[in-house]
């Protein structure tokens, strides 16, 4: 498991590279997925905030902000956040560097931890 402890403070989750020799006839699918884990010290509502960005050679080219609320966090519970699909039509001919960047945003209340546990960065070339 990976801790988020600072606050806007980015850390790669994954990374996978992809070798492409001809860029204009080739396109990068890639799968990723990221769970979740909360450990909370109270028994009410809480609110925290992640995002997440797919990264080529250290460039964000996708974004999604994530904000989700729970009752009770401090029961450890867990959430899987979606599949974040993705196709890259201009990688560059070389060895392309694709990461997934996960960042904790929001003050959260009652959040002591938040963990990545199970995660997975997939990576499918199509050449034409």
């Amino acid at each position: 498991m990976i801790q988020l402890d600072a606050l806007n403070t980015p850390t790669v989750i994954l990374s996978v590279d992809v070798y492409v020799k001809q860029p204009q006839r080739t396109q990068v699918s890639l799968d990723s997925m990221a769970q979740i884990a909360v450990d909370g010290n109270n028994t009410g509502a809480t609110t925290f905030e992640e995002t997440y960005e797919i990264l080529r050679n250290d460039v964000v080219i996708a974004t999604i902000n994530d904000l989700m609320d729970y009752e009770g966090a401090n029961f450890g519970r867990h959430t899987n956040f979606p599949n974040f699909p993705l196709v890259d039509d201009n990688p560059s001919a070389r060895i392309n560097k694709y990461e997934l960047r996960v960042t904790r945003v929001a003050p959260d209340t009652g959040v002591i931890f938040i963990f990545v546990a199970s995660r997975s960065l997939k990576a499918t070339v199509f050449t034409a």
